[in-house]
């Protein structure tokens, strides 16, 4: 190697341990601090003072030092955070970017699924009691969120919506809306069936027997309703609604569910 060579090698060597030496002063030095805190949230639900409080669990303030991941993560544990970015803006401000979970409904009776049929977790789930109430495998949770929404859409003309429902794990549906009614639905046709009620809701309500106790929805070509008997009787009153409804359509009336027939306050509506 010529003399030249090896004098620009030895100075590249100096100048690398200059700036290493530099730059480890720099980071070590407490001048470069962090001065601003930059913060876009909702603040529904996480306060401006759960997260200072997680700021303030960790002592490191140098701008360098401050490990931005870890604080993240730590941000990403609180209740109701759904998504958090954190990064670093020269010379002394760090910028967080907090997305809240918006709860729609509660999962599985201790769990909530938001906007985006997420499952996630917090500490009250109770005090959401007004929230609709689904049942399901949780790998199913944004198919039955996407399909409860649908449903209630179609549900509009019972002037109500669905307060809880299960899904089974073949995706059989019962459901019970706010006011009362329950309703069997089945796993397949589902938004035909419901369709259908909705269409004959009118009609339904028409027959002056008020609200059904339950209708059944997995027929082919109609649905089947029962109205419950007198209140605190499980025997049907001497003029039954199923009674008037021969009277008044002049049909035979009875419901079939699992081969057993029922033959007081039912109809099988074709």
């Amino acid at each position: 190697m010529s003399k030249t060579a090896q004098g620009i090698l030895v100075l590249f060597l100096v100048l690398s341990l200059l700036v290493a030496g530099l730059l480890a002063g720099v980071i070590n030095s407490d001048h470069w601090r962090i001065q601003r805190l930059d913060v876009e949230a909702p603040f529904k639900r996480v306060s401006a003072e759960q997260i200072r409080r997680v700021l303030a669990a960790s002592p490191e303030r140098s701008f360098f030092r401050l490990d931005v991941n870890a604080l993240r993560l730590r941000l990403q544990n609180l209740d109701w955070v759904q998504r958090v970015s954190v990064v670093k803006k020269w010379p002394d401000t760090i910028q967080i970017r907090l997305l809240e979970h918006e709860p729609v409904a509660i999962w599985n009776g201790d769990h909530l699924l938001n906007q985006s049929g997420q499952i996630f977790a917090v500490a009250d789930v109770e005090a959401l009691d007004a929230l609709p109430r689904l049942y399901g495998r949780d790998v199913t949770a944004p198919q039955v969120w996407d399909q409860y929404r649908r449903f209630n859409n179609l549900l509009q003309a019972t002037g109500t919506e669905i307060q809880t429902a299960h899904v089974s794990d073949r995706g059989a549906w019962e459901m019970a809306l706010r006011n009362g009614l329950r309703i069997r639905a089945g796993s397949q046709r589902l938004d035909a069936r419901l369709a259908r009620l909705a269409d004959s809701w009118d009609s339904l309500m028409r027959l002056g027997f008020g609200l059904p106790e339950y209708v059944d929805l997995r027929y082919p070509n109609g649905f089947a309703s029962k109205w419950a008997g007198n209140p605190g009787s499980s025997r049907p009153p001497t003029e039954t609604p199923a009674n008037k409804m021969q009277q008044a359509a002049g049909k035979r009336t009875g419901f079939n569910h699992h081969n057993d027939e029922q033959r007081h306050n039912q109809r099988q509506y074709g």
